[in-house]
């Protein structure tokens, strides 16, 4: 089974991305914690000693003071800045990936287009007829998507809406179901509330002890626990592919 192997690869490609996101946060991190030390210094080693703009050496002793004072925040909180970054880079790339998966799946899978959940697909003729191959398979996923009510969904359950419709559904255990869960209702006051919990993420979300109009503050040890939870959610879905045939996985994950 080709498809298989194609969705393999889509996988690993995720693993790659969800890899190099949590990189970047850790080296993000490292570099703030290294602005809230060196920075002022550097700015008076590099500019103390010219006279000839003063102007000029005060605006970039400004800059300098207020570089070194968002670092120095930054690093007394925990990097919080660069945690809400990670998540919502991690959610992203969740979402980006169930959908291409779906497209595969559709494009490669001979079973998916006799499916019944595919066949009531209801599609504009003029859209459609409009539309090359892959932007014709989003649509379907689109409508899928729609039809499923995924947008009214939050955690496995929005992301599995379509692929359930398709026949692909990952085993989880509990707790990540739970963190999944957390990542989609933070992730959503993160990029629609600037960080402030509303009623949702606190009833929803009761084990994060949060009241409604509190900041929400994320930690190293918050984006360790997403980018965990988004690997396992990987690995049962690639466990119920691999279910299908005998595809060899790398050895590396333990998959």
């Amino acid at each position: 089974m080709q498809y298989l192997t194609d969705c393999r690869d889509l996988l690993l490609g995720m693993v790659e991305r969800v890899g190099e996101i949590g990189r970047l946060a850790r080296y993000s991190t490292y570099g703030l914690t290294s602005l809230a030390t060196e920075v002022e210094k550097t700015r008076l080693l590099q500019w103390g000693q010219q006279a000839e703009h003063p102007e000029q050496h005060a605006l970039e002793l400004e800059e300098a003071a207020a570089t070194a004072a968002y670092a120095k925040a930054q690093l007394a909180a925990g990097f919080p800045d660069v945690q809400a970054a990670a998540l919502v880079s991690y959610w992203s790339a969740l979402e980006a990936f169930v959908e291409d998966l779906a497209v595969l799946l559709l494009d490669k899978d001979p079973d998916a287009l006799r499916l019944d959940s595919v066949s009531a697909v209801k599609v504009s003729l003029s859209d459609y007829e409009s539309l090359d191959r892959e932007e014709r398979l989003r649509l379907v996923v689109r409508e899928l998507s729609r039809t499923s009510k995924a947008d009214l969904r939050q955690g496995a359950t929005k992301l599995n809406a379509v692929l359930e419709m398709l026949g692909v559904s990952g085993s989880l255990d509990e707790a990540t179901r739970r963190t999944l869960f957390e990542m989609g209702h933070v992730r959503n006051v993160v990029v629609h509330r600037a960080g402030v919990a509303d009623r949702r993420l606190v009833d929803n979300c009761p084990w994060l002890s949060l009241s409604r109009g509190a900041q929400v503050i994320l930690t190293r040890r918050d984006t360790e626990r997403f980018e965990h939870a988004t690997f396992q959610y990987l690995r049962g879905l690639w466990r119920q592919l691999h279910d299908r045939a005998n595809i060899p996985w790398l050895e590396r994950y333990g998959w």
